[in-house]
């Protein structure tokens, strides 16, 4: 009943978003999550073409308490297939770039998802106990991309108090990691940056 009634209200795109659908099922956090994810699951004939569903699903696998690899993975899936549908819509030449980046919203949509995946890919880090060094240098060129992305500062000011992203700028600043080393610079970039969008410079 519920997909049915989420389809019929599928004209208006906002309605997919999961902050909008969390909000009609607030009063039990775990109910309102797995209810959620189960809408999203419904709708997946329906809407697969579309990279709002992708990233929003995303979303609601992130969000969700009850984390694990294989949900990770999912959300992960699912962010990379609306990051790849948002770049093939996206101007090829450089002078079309320069004329359509301000006003074009996919550009803020790529901004987004590419934030989504480097909370991702931490919370991946975070998920395999920081053993798998491919998980690591993962979640750096995530966070390198969306830091490096100015339509992102608002978004990193938001998260400046989660537990996750602050844990991994830590482990990035102090680790004795030897595998690290070669990612010394890439890192201070990184560090840096953050520090100057969070910190308002």
């Amino acid at each position: 009943i519920l997909v049915q009634f989420v389809k019929s209200a599928l004209n208006d795109p906002n309605f997919i978003k999961f902050d909008n659908l969390n909000l009609l099922f607030v009063s039990n956090a775990n109910m309102s999550a797995s209810l959620i994810r189960k809408i999203y699951e419904g709708l997946s004939d329906s809407l697969s073409a579309s990279y709002q569903y992708h990233h929003q699903y995303a979303i609601s696998l992130l969000w969700g308490k009850r984390s694990s690899i294989q949900n990770c993975e999912r959300a992960l899936d699912h962010a990379k297939n609306a990051l790849a549908q948002v770049e093939t819509q996206l101007p090829k030449h450089q002078e079309a770039l320069l004329l359509s980046e301000i006003q074009n919203p996919l550009y803020i949509s790529q901004a987004h998802i590419q934030f989504t995946l480097c909370l991702l890919h931490i919370r991946m880090w975070k998920i395999k106990k920081y053993r798998d060094f491919k998980t690591i240098e993962n979640a750096i060129d995530a966070l390198k991309t969306a830091v490096e992305n100015p339509k992102n500062a608002r978004a990193f000011k938001k998260a400046k108090n989660n537990r996750e992203l602050r844990s991994f700028i830590h482990y990035l600043i102090h680790s004795s990691d030897k595998r690290l080393k070669s990612y010394n610079n890439e890192i201070n970039y990184i560090v840096n940056r953050y520090y100057r969008i969070v910190n308002g410079n």
